[in-house]
């Protein structure tokens, strides 16, 4: 079954990683990082995983610097672009593929979307297609791309990809649209090859499914799951799948609260269409209107079929109004759900604080009275006496 992912990272000089390393241990290769050790160097040698490496190439727009696809000079010329201390120096958006395809498929799939990330923002990608891991899942076929943070030209890189780095305004907006340019690659490649199956980058609920989403398990807790070691979130993750796999499982309350609005929703639209057709609705009086402006104008099919398609773009449009008037209200109980649990938190934080006090409070007044009344230290009381 082919599955949705598609992650956009940052790779962060304070955080002490390297934009030459993280494309060594990638692509498998044995690449000098030049600014390292304050310019002494450093050589990351990953080439013992060249077995897991199934595909790696560098796409830059055209008329780019000559050096642009070279691996080691992009890396290096792109940390050397960069002198603050706290400087973003690549941007890694990591991808599964569809196992059903093969990896001449596979390689085309994220060669496309390569591309499409090139001509968007101007910059070099550089991509690596991972084989699953002898010890893993073997469906688990991946990409990781890195991209520069700089567009790049004939004279190397140029201005930073602003728009990527504005997390308030344009950033998620651009996000989004790279995990919509995934999922249209990654159908278009399903549809290619003859795969009945699509994915989507929705959640299941905005897609209707009542299915609860899985946790993501991250690196430590799968490498503990496929070792047999016990993990909460492994546990977790087992439980939600077992659960969505239950033949009967009922819907939860919010589940069947959307599908009762969704139904109800249809339920109105099929209501005005038909009200639109009766005597006396919206489109009889289109007609009638279009008959009182131009009263001369010849009553053929043409004039017909005009008024119809103007009553019909009037209610099409009331309908986009009416949802986008939904949208907008979910959108607004989702803000206030969050800052219900986010004024909850803050509840729960001050009283752990307030009982914190209260403790610091009680050991001082102690303290206190131990140092007033010393005897009261030592006084224990002693063993009790036999009866003679």
């Amino acid at each position: 079954m082919a599955v949705y992912r598609c992650e956009v990272k940052t790779l962060n000089r304070a955080s002490g990683r390297s934009a030459v390393a993280a494309a060594a241990y990638r692509a498998a290769e044995r690449l000098r990082d030049e600014q390292a050790n304050e310019g002494k160097g450093k050589v990351h040698d990953y080439r013992r995983r060249t077995p897991g490496v199934m595909h790696r190439e560098v796409v830059a727009p055209k008329g780019a610097a000559t050096w642009a696809t070279q691996r080691g000079q992009l890396w290096n010329q792109a940390e050397r672009a960069e002198n603050r201390r706290n400087s973003v120096t690549a941007r890694e958006v990591l991808v599964s593929l569809p196992h059903e395809l093969d990896d001449a498929q596979r390689a085309e799939l994220v060669q496309a979307f390569a591309l499409g990330l090139v001509d968007r923002y101007g910059v070099a990608v550089d991509l690596a297609i991972h084989r699953p891991d002898r010890k893993g899942d073997d469906r688990n076929h991946h990409a990781h791309l890195l991209m520069t943070t700089r567009r790049i030209g004939p004279e190397g890189f140029t201005e930073k990809t602003r728009e990527l780095d504005d997390m308030k305004n344009r950033g998620p907006v651009e996000i989004e649209a790279i995990r919509e340019m995934w999922e249209r690659e990654q159908n278009r490649a399903l549809q290619r090859a003859g795969i009945v199956e699509r994915v989507s980058r929705l959640s299941n609920e905005a897609r209707g499914i009542d299915r609860e989403p899985q946790p993501k398990l991250g690196e430590t807790a799968t490498a503990l799951m496929r070792r047999g070691e016990p993990s909460r979130l492994a546990d977790r993750w087992q439980q939600v799948v077992k659960g969505n796999a239950k033949p009967g499982r009922a819907p939860s309350p919010m589940r069947q609260n959307m599908a009762r609005q969704a139904e109800q929703r249809r339920k109105e639209r099929e209501t005005r269409l038909a009200q639109a057709h009766q005597p006396g609705g919206a489109v009889q009086r289109a007609l009638q209107a279009a008959q009182q402006v131009r009263p001369p104008a010849p009553q053929g099919p043409t004039h017909i079929a005009e008024a119809l398609m103007r009553s019909t773009s009037e209610a099409q449009q009331g309908e986009q109004d009416k949802q986008q008037a939904l949208k907008d209200e979910a959108r607004k109980l989702d803000e206030q759900r969050a800052k219900a649990g986010e004024l909850e938190a803050a509840r729960a934080w001050e009283r752990q604080r307030q009982a914190e006090l209260r403790r610091k409070r009680i050991e001082r007044e102690q303290a206190q009275q131990n140092e007033q009344d010393p005897g009261r230290q030592r006084t224990l009381p002693g063993p009790k006496k036999k009866p003679d």
